[in-house]
């Protein structure tokens, strides 16, 4: 089995939008999740934006493409994109359990799925 997740990375002003979540073994992570059977891959990145952040979001473009192949699960294959903001309110979140904030770039803890989020930040 192949299971496929998204995040979407905001970058306003120096500052990088980040999930404050304790989830495994990782507390921040880029907002993000599975892509549902069917859904296209921007439809999913947005959706899991305005889920998570309360943001609507545009996808600009692919920045980081991983897999992850845990002994005993499911393969898993992880996107990345560059994503712009269009509307919504920062906090207005669906999902309760995860808060957002913005820290700046330079300062930035590592995130899920990379070992360091510097390639993916200097991209933006």
């Amino acid at each position: 089995m192949i299971i496929v997740r998204v995040t979407g990375i905001l970058v306003e002003d120096g500052r990088v939008l980040l999930l404050d979540q304790d989830v495994d073994d990782r507390s921040w992570s880029l907002p993000g999740g599975r892509v549902e059977p069917g859904e296209p891959l921007g439809d999913a990145v947005v959706r899991e934006m305005r889920e998570e952040t309360g943001l609507d979001v545009r996808v600009e473009r692919l920045l980081y493409v991983c897999d992850h192949l845990p002994v005993g699960g499911p393969h898993v294959v992880h996107m990345t994109f560059e994503v712009s903001r269009v509307g919504g309110k920062h906090g207005r979140a669906v999902r309760t359990d995860f808060h957002s904030h913005t820290v700046p770039t330079t300062s930035a803890p590592p995130c899920s799925y990379a070992s360091t989020n510097a390639p993916i930040l200097s991209a933006t």
